[in-house]
């Protein structure tokens, strides 16, 4: 079945405009002032999973001794202080790689290039009470 035409035609619109009286005086429209918009904070989300995580924690460390700051490198650390030699200024970091080898628990692998050679690092990463920690690290130099 097709539609069929509405039995009663569409009625007409007219449009009207109403003019004041003259003399009569006109209030003008009211303006409502548009609310002010609301002020975000913009926060930094990290939607990482562990090994990602890990991975940051030891490239934190790393950059932070590259840039002669022990202090902010220890933080890294859940116990002892840094004592990579080789980090100075010039180093660079070649290639990360993190695992899970548990619960939270994640070995991190570190490949970094300074003015003296090439060093490996491995890490142990694990989760401490303010969050992943350095909890053990060894570096080897290949010949």
């Amino acid at each position: 079945p097709s539609p069929k035409p509405s039995p009663s035609p569409t009625p007409e619109q007219i449009a009207a405009k109403t003019t004041p009286a003259p003399g009569a005086t006109v209030a003008a429209t009211p303006r409502v002032a548009a609310p002010a918009p609301a002020r975000t904070t913009a926060v930094r989300t990290v939607a990482a999973n562990g090994d990602t995580q890990a991975a940051a924690v030891v490239r934190s460390y790393l950059e932070a001794l590259a840039r002669g700051d022990s202090a902010a490198a220890g933080a890294y650390l859940a116990h002892g202080t840094p004592n990579e030699s080789f980090m100075k200024a010039g180093a660079h970091i070649e290639s990360i790689s993190s695992a899970n080898v548990g619960p939270q628990q994640y070995r991190v692998g570190a490949d970094v290039q300074t003015s003296v050679g090439e060093y490996y690092v491995t890490f142990t990463v694990e989760r401490g009470p303010s969050g992943l920690q350095i909890t053990d690290h060894y570096t080897t130099k290949p010949e």
